[in-house]
């Protein structure tokens, strides 16, 4: 994941992170990865329960446009959420993922 993550900012890409996590869980798990300081914006459950309305105030928040917007997602529902906000979205198979696999998003972005 940390190599997506560079690839992604080194082409001046934006990274925010949504999730049904609480803001103390994420804070825990981010600083054990030495991932906190790449994200732009991250949006827990702590803001808000909604995964559409998680989307809509990142972009807001970033002045975003929702079509410069890909939401990652590993569930359904959060492509469904992408799509509600007019994002772009790409659906991830948790149980599939190798790290080679998660590399692939490279050449889909």
């Amino acid at each position: 994941m940390q190599e997506v993550i560079d690839y992604l900012l080194s082409k001046n890409y934006s990274i925010s992170l949504v999730t049904m996590q609480c803001k103390k869980s994420v804070e825990i798990i981010l600083t054990k990865l030495n991932l906190t300081e790449k994200f732009s914006s991250i949006i827990t459950r702590d803001e808000n329960h909604d995964r559409f309305f998680q989307i809509k105030n990142t972009y807001e928040l970033l002045n975003f446009s929702p079509s410069d917007v890909t939401m990652i997602g590993d569930r359904i529902h959060d492509i469904n959420s992408a799509n509600k906000a007019n994002c772009n979205s790409i659906l991830v198979n948790r149980k599939d993922i190798k790290s080679k696999k998660l590399k692939e998003l490279i050449n889909i972005l």
